[in-house]
């Protein structure tokens, strides 16, 4: 009961500072350079007394941002909150951030945008090895195989560390240069752990897990929609990443069921017929996942990471920079539309008002937006300091009572 009524405490410290954060520009957020120099595990540490609910936020910022506590910046995480609708969005499942998935994966929605798009526009296999933008009014785009593109306007919707594998003419500004090489990569590799049946649902249990020990910190059901392919699968994160990525198929199978047969109580978790894991690290283009976190140093190199880049010519997008929903889809979406909109007012298709217009997407029919709100007693119950003090208020008091009434008798 102390570790969740301090964890409740703690959660609603955090909401309420996230409250002040400037959505559009952290670095305008009231006492920013304080809460930029101040890690995570340093923040959560000062906020929470109980080890229980330190260990359940330390958890919960990993599976959110895969990165230690010590490595973020508590600004950055309060803005990373802010952008994502509070504290309760991004950690629960249900009409939170992790609702739902794409049937069929999400990996088919490009393919299908691509192809409303006229045959051609998408070109394949064309990393780009150099943009020049010495031309006052152009920009030239090189691909790998010499191949070169001409244009009024470039966006780059790619990750902050992954646009430093660009040569440049002319180079970056230095700040820019500084700035790109700290936001970094999230680090996590996704498991996947097959069964013959999903016992976990003969027990009444829905498979999902966010566990502090183990080796997985989430674990989710993944069996397919119409049944096969009974499957748990479960996020190694920053730590954790090393020892999965090492271990053969056969050792990750005895640990993940293992793992698994702990965490449902029942022995059918040991029975993992194969496994598979999917690294977002090894991915060229993409180098990490879920997202780029923010370091203790955001105040500094914020602007500088978003600035656009040869008068406006050179747009970044990529979902590190949304004002909505960053480390998401829906960030990405909202940050390439934004881009796209500031080409267009850059070569004079749309008015200058248009700049950095934020545009809200229409409520969803299938995932309608649903409040999640603190209860009445989540709000008003009071933090574990106050409920000490109280506490020891009410003895003191209790004993005085009693002191009166006994040297009354005497």
């Amino acid at each position: 009961m102390i570790g969740t009524i301090d964890l409740n405490s703690a959660m609603q410290a955090v909401d309420r500072l996230v409250k002040s954060v400037d959505t559009d520009d952290p670095t305008q957020t009231p006492n920013a350079v304080a809460l930029d120099r101040e890690t995570v595990r340093e923040a959560i540490t000062r906020l929470c007394w109980t080890a229980e609910a330190r260990d359940i936020m330390f958890t919960a910022v990993a599976c959110c941002c895969a990165v230690d506590p010590s490595e973020m910046s508590f600004l950055g995480l309060l803005w990373y909150i802010r952008q994502n609708g509070g504290t309760r969005r991004i950690f629960e499942t249900e009409n939170g951030a992790q609702d739902s998935k794409v049937v069929g994966g999400y990996g088919i929605v490009a393919p299908m945008m691509a192809a409303r798009l006229p045959a051609g526009t998408v070109r394949l296999n064309k990393p780009v090895r150099t943009i020049d933008s010495r031309d006052a009014t152009t920009v030239t785009v090189t691909c790998s195989d010499g191949e070169r593109f001409v244009a009024r306007t470039v966006v780059l919707a790619i990750a902050p560390v992954q646009q430093l594998r660009i040569e440049y003419h002319p180079a970056l500004p230095p700040a820019k240069l500084q700035a790109l090489q700290q936001f970094k990569m999230g680090n996590t590799i996704k498991t996947f752990a097959y069964y013959d049946a999903p016992f976990w649902r003969e027990l009444g249990l829905n498979g999902s897990a966010v566990c502090d020990t183990g080796i997985v910190a989430v674990s989710m059901d993944d069996t397919k929609p119409d049944g096969t392919l009974p499957c748990i699968m479960g996020f190694a994160l920053s730590d954790q990443v090393a020892t999965v990525d090492a271990m053969p198929d056969a050792e990750l199978a005895r640990s993940l069921g293992a793992h698994y047969a702990a965490l449902f109580g029942d022995a059918r978790g040991h029975c993992v017929r194969r496994v598979k894991r999917s690294r977002w690290a090894s991915e060229t283009w993409i180098g990490g996942a879920l997202a780029t976190w923010s370091p203790v140093c955001l105040t500094t190199h914020y602007k500088a990471m978003t600035a656009s880049l040869a008068e406006g010519r050179i747009l970044i997008a990529g979902t590190e920079t949304a004002r909505r929903n960053p480390g998401y889809v829906d960030g990405a979406v909202e940050a390439g539309e934004r881009a796209g909109r500031n080409a267009l007012v850059q070569i004079g298709k749309l008015p200058s008002s248009a700049r950095d217009a934020v545009d809200i997407p229409c409520e969803s029919v299938q995932m309608p937006f649903v409040p999640l709100e603190w209860t009445p007693l989540e709000r008003w119950l009071p933090s574990l300091s106050s409920f000490i003090v109280g506490a020891g208020a009410t003895m003191a008091g209790v004993a005085a009572v009693l002191a009166l009434r006994h040297s009354s008798r005497r």
